[in-house]
């Protein structure tokens, strides 16, 4: 084998399991402003947006420092799911309840 074949570097990237599985247990949500789309736009982009997305939420799970200054809410209609059944790597990392805050609702209205 010849050492100039052999790359100076290589990057690797951890992979923690499967992802569906990852997105069920996943007790937290963002919270986002309504959004006006063009529905021509809308119908062609949907399925590319939603794997966006998801990735987002991956990269958002994964990292502590990229989390930092994301405002991250309890989702109170996640169910949980059991112990036994769960497939997930427990090296996965997660978003602890001291990261998350309670939903909140601004209302427009003056009392």
């Amino acid at each position: 084998m010849n050492p100039a074949d052999i790359p100076d570097v290589v990057l690797v990237k951890k992979s923690y399991g499967d992802k569906v599985k990852r997105s069920k247990q996943r007790n937290w949500q963002l919270q986002m402003m309504d959004r006006e789309m063009d529905v021509t736009v809308a119908t062609t982009n949907e399925k590319g947006a939603e794997e966006d997305y998801e990735e987002f939420l991956e990269d958002l799970e994964e990292d502590t420092i990229y989390r930092k200054n994301v405002n991250i809410f309890f989702n109170p209609g996640h169910q949980t799911v059991a112990v036994g059944d769960s497939d997930v790597s427990e090296d996965v990392p997660r978003v602890g309840l001291e990261e998350m805050l309670q939903e909140m609702t601004i209302n427009d209205r003056i009392d």
